[in-house]
């Protein structure tokens, strides 16, 4: 084994103490929601009276620490490192898996190792945003609906108000207990089985002169990755329209599965499926093409002093052409839903059921 080169202060105090807190609160939450969830007559870990308390304490517990978290991520501008690079994003994530799939039984080396920059590889990355600004706010809101059930709809989804909420918040629990136990495993992979644990307590990372050569190599090959799409569409805005795109239409589909499914209807589901999601939609569409212009527009100008009115397209150029394939097939999915959304949204403000429940109420 190699001695350490030097080390590199990766996390504050703030994050370790919010980290610890964290850990803690989310075992009491685990023990207390397995029992009630598996509660009966003769008590699986705890009474239930018990389970009950602890866990409706740790809950708000939980809600402020995360407010705490999401407070210093920004102030502290640690929420960087949650961003994964785009650029050879897909080699990243590939090296990444294979690392954990295989190279890390074979003794391999890390192919990425922990910076002041960069503290996270790129499956760290993806897995903590999807956990702490996606899975942990679903899991709170919807257990301060649980706790507060008297201001839930009646109905929501054609079923019970709260019934929707405690299904989303049950299976949002079992997901985070499998991150729970992925994220102790993965703690043990560092260059010895406790330098991760190590460093979540003192802060300090220890930086190996083999990880540090294969972090290197990695990088070379990575810089000579070349973008699939046209440079413009890499930028901050354009990118954040997609998303919300992407997100936006994915939530419309889950919409109009759940109301095809659902044997009752609601009075806001059409107006969300048809009305509020497409609009949305159409925000991150114009953010999409306001993006590409403001970047070609930006490029050209710190390339030639001087801007063309549009971007030129070169059909000779593979970025190009891919770039014209998936604006082409996106167009095409965009128009379609946009007249199959219109029509659903129409026929549906024509019933009764919207002018008696949602337009007003019936006297």
């Amino acid at each position: 084994m190699s001695e350490p080169k030097h080390k590199i202060f990766l996390y504050p105090l703030w994050l370790r103490i919010w980290h610890l807190i964290n850990a803690v609160l989310f075992i009491c939450l685990i023990l207390t929601g397995v029992s009630l969830h598996f509660s009966a007559d003769n008590a699986l870990l705890f009474s239930f009276r018990f389970s009950v308390m602890i866990h409706n304490i740790s809950g708000i517990l939980l809600s402020l620490n995360y407010l705490y978290f999401f407070i210093f991520n920004i102030i502290k501008g640690n929420y960087k490192h949650y961003i994964p690079k785009l650029k050879g994003l897909k080699k990243r994530i590939i090296l990444q898996a294979k690392y954990y799939l295989l190279g890390i039984f074979n003794q391999e080396p890390h192919p990425f190792m922990p910076s002041e920059e960069s503290k996270f590889n790129p499956l760290q990355q993806l897995g903590y945003v999807s956990i702490m600004y996606l899975l942990v706010p679903i899991i709170i809101i919807s257990g301060w609906a649980l706790l507060f059930p008297e201001y839930a709809p009646e109905n929501l989804f054609g079923m019970g108000g709260v019934w929707p909420m405690a299904l989303l918040h049950t299976i949002t629990g079992f997901a985070l207990i499998l991150f729970v136990f992925v994220h102790i495993y993965l703690g043990t992979t560092g260059h010895t089985i406790g330098d991760l644990y190590k460093t979540m307590v003192t802060g300090w990372h220890l930086s190996y002169d083999d990880e540090q050569e294969v972090a290197r190599e990695t990088e070379k090959q990575l810089k000579n990755d070349k973008r699939t799409l046209p440079i413009i569409l890499y930028n901050p805005i354009t990118i954040t329209g997609s998303l919300i795109a992407g997100i936006t239409f994915f939530a419309i589909l889950v919409m109009m599965v759940v109301e095809l499914l659902s044997t009752s209807t609601n009075a806001y589901t059409g107006l969300v499926t048809f009305v509020a999601l497409p609009t949305v939609l159409a925000f991150g569409v114009v953010l999409i093409i306001f993006g590409a212009f403001r970047e070609n527009r930006r490029l050209l100008l710190h390339k030639s002093g001087k801007v063309d009115r549009l971007p030129i397209l070169d059909l000779n150029k593979r970025k190009h052409q891919a770039a014209l394939v998936v604006f082409t097939l996106g167009t095409v999915i965009l128009i379609v839903s946009t007249i199959y959304g219109s029509f659903k949204a129409y026929d549906y403000m024509e019933t009764d059921q919207f002018c008696g429940n949602v337009c007003h109420s019936v006297m």
